[in-house]
């Protein structure tokens, strides 16, 4: 009788054990997949679902409950469970989310300059003639796919004497030509259209943004100057006439002779380097 008195209450605390829990199954309801680490949930308690999906929520007081399940990527969704009965399949329905088209604009944007970069000159360039054209020689080392030329820098140099004349700047047009490997010379000019420059100041550094003609980075070495629109003379103390507008020389480059002069036609190396340098880099439509 002992025996059979014990075996009563176990018998009862299994069913009373089996009859507090509700168990389901979580899947796609487009692919069938089971979900896993779906966040099931009632009231203070919680549990995720294995890798084939399943679940079980133990020491449920209540015959049916009311269950909320979660999933990063899938509709949430209430459902109601009975206690102690088959596993329910539940299938949740995939999020379907709009991406909106974003256009990311680096604040890093990669620039080169290329030329001359000295501060100051150490000599000032007199004798331009209208009609002149002074380049300097530019070796690019380390070319850079995607690259366009976006502003051509300047040392303007203008005395005192032409400005006490009432003359305030001067005139010129930005020449690139792209090197012949041949000759040694400038080749084809890169600079279809005529860009024109007025320069005002006097004894600094100058830009002239470039970027909307749109003139690739040569892979090479290549040539950026001016030619001279303009001139303007005055008489100096040693009875010669000296001729603006000026640009800063450079001996930076030391002996290398890169600057190029057309004159009547014929290109002429001189070791006076002018002072001219170029930035490129990538251009970010607007």
């Amino acid at each position: 009788m002992k025996y059979v008195f014990t075996l009563l209450i176990s018998f009862n605390s299994i069913t009373a054990y089996s009859q507090d829990q509700i168990s389901g199954v979580i899947l796609d309801k487009n692919s069938g997949n089971p979900i896993a680490n779906a966040h099931i949930s009632i009231f203070d308690k919680g549990t995720v679902s294995g890798p084939e999906g399943k679940f079980t929520l133990q020491n449920v007081k209540d015959d049916s409950i009311q269950i909320k399940i979660s999933h990063v990527g899938y509709e949430e969704k209430k459902v109601t469970l009975a206690v102690n009965v088959e596993i329910k399949t539940i299938e949740l329905i995939p999020k379907v989310i709009e991406l909106r088209e974003v256009v990311v604009n680096s604040s890093k944007k990669t620039t080169i300059k290329l030329g001359a970069i000295a501060k100051k000159p150490v000599i000032v360039y007199f004798g331009h003639v209208k009609g002149d054209i002074k380049l300097l020689k530019i070796k690019n080392e380390n070319p850079a796919a995607g690259h366009y030329l976006k502003s051509l820098n300047y040392y303007f140099v203008q005395s005192k004497k032409t400005l006490g004349k009432g003359y305030n700047g001067a005139g010129f047009l930005i020449k690139i030509y792209d090197y012949d490997e041949t000759t040694d010379l400038p080749g084809e000019e890169l600079t279809k259209n005529p860009i024109k420059v007025t320069s005002k100041g006097r004894n600094k550094w100058m830009s002239v943004d470039i970027s909307k003609f749109k003139i690739p980075l040569p892979a090479t070495s290549f040539f950026i100057g001016v030619e001279f629109t303009e001139e303007r003379g005055f008489e100096t103390q040693f009875g010669r006439t000296q001729i603006e507008p000026c640009f800063g020389g450079t001996s930076e480059f030391g002996q290398d002779e890169l600057c190029y002069s057309l004159r009547q036609n014929k290109w002429e190396k001189s070791s006076q380097n002018i002072m001219i340098n170029v930035e490129a880099g990538e251009i970010i439509e607007k």
